[in-house]
C-alpha cells in the first residue's frame, strides 16, 4: 500500500496535540491507507511514521479520539523518531525486520523502511497498535522487592528493566505480593545457596506473572483476552532479557511452575542467533515446559544453576512429568555436559521413584477411586481422591504414609502452608516439619487442609 498523498482529507486528531508532541501535520484517514504522521521536517533523522488503514487505523482513530488515550500514544509514536529500532522482537517469523515497543500497556509493532520498496518511502511504518487490559491488581512487569526491618517490601509499580542480580518469574500464586513476599525469596535463596546475605542487602526483581496467563480467572470474558496479555507479557519479559544481555548485566534466574512457560515464550521472541551467557537460570517444578525450555537455553548459551531442576516429591500437579519427562530431562542435561551432566543421574533415580510409586498406585484398587493414573487423565485431584474421606482413610495410611497423602490432596490448595508445589527446593522432612510447625501441631495440619478444602468438595 502507498503512502498517503498530500491531497488526501485531514483526520478529525487534534492539531494542537500534534504540535505538542513535535508532529507537524497529518494526513488520512482511518481507511484511507497509511497515514503520514510526522513530515521529519527539522528533525536530525528524518523519519516520517505511518499508521496504516483498516483494522489499524481504526484502532488507532479510537485510542486517540474515544480512548484518552491521545498523549500516551502520540508521545510514544514521537519518540519512535529517533529510537525506533533499539530492540527486534522477531515475533513475526515472515518479517525480521520487525520492531515492538512498550510503554505502560501499550503495545506498537512497526516496521523501519530505509529505502523505498513496493511503492513505500522510507519511515516507520507502525504494523499494530495494541492496548493490554489487564485484570485489575494483576499488571505484568519488572517488580523491585527489598528486604527492610526483617520483612520483604514491594514496589508499588513496575519498571522495564532487570535492575538486579537476581531475578525471579512465579508460577501458581493468587497476587503478585504474596509471590513476591512470601513465595518466592526462600525458593531463591535455596537455589543460589550462599546468596542469603546479597539478597537481604540488594533486594531482587520479580518478572510478574499473572494469575490469569494460566488460569482461568473471572476477570477475562474471552480466551482472546488471555492470549493478548499472556503474549505482552513475554514480550516485555523478552525485552528486559535482550537489554540485560546487551550491557553485560549477569542475572541469576529462579523461575517456578508456570513461570517456565513464560519464559520459553519469550525467549523464543529473541533473535534466533542471540546468545545469554549473561544468564544463569534454576527451575523450579517446571511440569511440561522443562524440556523445550532447557533445550532453548542450550541452544543460547544460558548456564544452569547448581541444582538445576527440583519439584517436591509430593508435588504432583503434572503427573506426566513426574512419570515419564524426567527421564527426557536427564538425558538432556548428560548431553549438556559439565556440572549439569552430574545432576542428570540424581534426576534419573528421582525419576524412576515417582514412576514406580505412582504406577503402583494406579495398579491398586483402593475403594476410595485413589488412582495417580486418573489424575494423569486430566481428573480433578479431589475426585480422585474421593472427597474428604480420602484424608481418613487408614488403610493408605499404613502404605505410603498419612502425611505423603496429605500432601498430595493439599496439590490443589491455595494454601502456601500446605501445598508442596509452592516449595520445589523443599525435602520432604523439611516441608512436612514446616507443615506441622505453622499449622499448630500434626493433627491440626489434617484439619488446616480440611479446611482449607472443603469448599472444594
Amino acid at each position: 500500500m502507498n503512502a498517503p498523498a498530500a491531497e488526501l482529507t485531514r483526520t478529525s486528531l487534534s492539531q494542537p496535540s500534534l504540535i505538542n508532541h513535535g508532529f507537524k501535520r497529518s494526513y488520512g484517514n482511518a481507511a484511507s491507507g497509511y497515514m503520514l504522521m510526522f513530515d521529519g521536517v527539522g528533525n536530525e533523522s528524518g523519519r516520517k511514521i505511518y499508521v496504516p488503514g483498516g483494522e489499524v487505523g481504526r484502532r488507532f482513530a479510537y485510542l486517540l479520539t474515544v480512548g484518552g488515550k491521545e498523549n500516551l500514544v502520540l508521545s510514544r509514536l514521537s519518540r519512535l523518531r529517533s529510537c525506533a529500532g533499539g530492540f527486534q522482537s522477531y515475533s513475526n517469523k515472515r518479517n525480521a525486520f520487525e520492531h515492538v515497543d512498550l510503554v505502560e500497556n501499550l503495545r506498537i509493532s512497526y516496521v523501519i523502511r530505509q529505502d523505498s520498496v513496493g511503492g513505500l518511502s522510507p519511515g516507520v511504518y507502525i504494523t499494530d497498535v495494541e492496548l493490554v487490559e489487564h485484570a485489575e491488581g494483576h499488571q505484568p512487569g519488572f517488580y523491585h522487592v527489598r528486604y527492610r526491618r526483617d520483612q520483604w517490601h514491594l514496589s508499588p509499580s513496575p519498571s522495564n528493566h532487570l535492575l538486579n542480580k537476581y531475578a525471579a518469574i512465579n508460577g501458581h500464586c493468587d497476587n503478585l505480593k504474596e509471590a513476591a513476599t512470601n513465595i518466592m525469596p526462600p525458593i531463591i535463596e535455596d537455589a543460589y545457596s550462599g546468596s542469603t546475605d546479597t539478597l537481604e542487602s540488594n533486594g531482587y526483581t520479580i518478572a510478574y506473572n499473572p494469575p490469569p496467563l494460566y488460569r482461568g480467572g473471572t476477570e477475562w470474558t474471552t480466551p482472546e483476552q488471555k492470549q493478548t496479555s499472556a503474549n505482552f507479557t513475554a514480550t516485555m519479559l523478552a525485552q528486559g532479557i535482550y537489554k540485560a544481555q546487551k550491557i553485560g548485566r549477569e542475572i541469576n534466574w529462579t523461575i517456578t511452575g508456570n513461570g517456565s512457560e513464560l519464559m520459553l515464550a519469550a525467549l523464543r521472541q529473541l533473535p534466533p542467533d542471540l546468545q545469554l551467557d549473561k544468564h544463569t537460570v534454576f527451575i523450579g517444578a517446571p511440569g511440561m515446559a522443562a524440556n523445550p525450555l532447557l533445550l532453548e537455553m542450550q541452544r543460547r548459551g544460558m548456564s544452569l544453576a547448581k541444582d538445576v531442576t527440583k519439584t517436591q516429591t509430593d508435588d504432583w500437579t503434572c503427573v506426566r512429568s513426574k512419570m515419564l519427562e524426567q527421564f527426557k530431562t536427564a538425558g538432556i542435561l548428560e548431553q549438556w555436559g559439565g556440572a549439569p551432566a552430574e545432576v542428570a543421574e540424581k534426576i534419573r533415580v528421582q525419576a524412576r521413584i515417582d514412576g514406580a510409586w505412582g504406577f503402583g498406585l494406579t495398579a491398586s484398587a483402593f475403594g476410595t477411586g485413589f488412582k495417580i493414573g486418573s489424575i494423569a487423565m486430566g481428573a480433578p485431584i479431589i475426585s480422585t481422591f474421593g472427597g474428604a474421606a480420602a484424608v481418613t482413610v487408614t488403610a493408605i495410611g499404613v502404605l505410603f504414609g498419612a502425611s505423603k497423602i496429605r500432601n498430595i490432596i493439599a496439590n490443589s490448595s491455595k494454601s502456601t502452608v500446605l501445598n508442596p508445589h509452592y516449595h520445589p527446593t523443599k525435602s520432604n522432612v523439611d516441608f512436612n516439619t514446616q507443615v506441622i510447625k505453622q499449622s499448630g501441631g500434626y493433627k491440626e495440619s489434617f484439619m488446616a487442609l480440611m479446611r482449607e478444602m472443603r469448599p472444594k468438595w
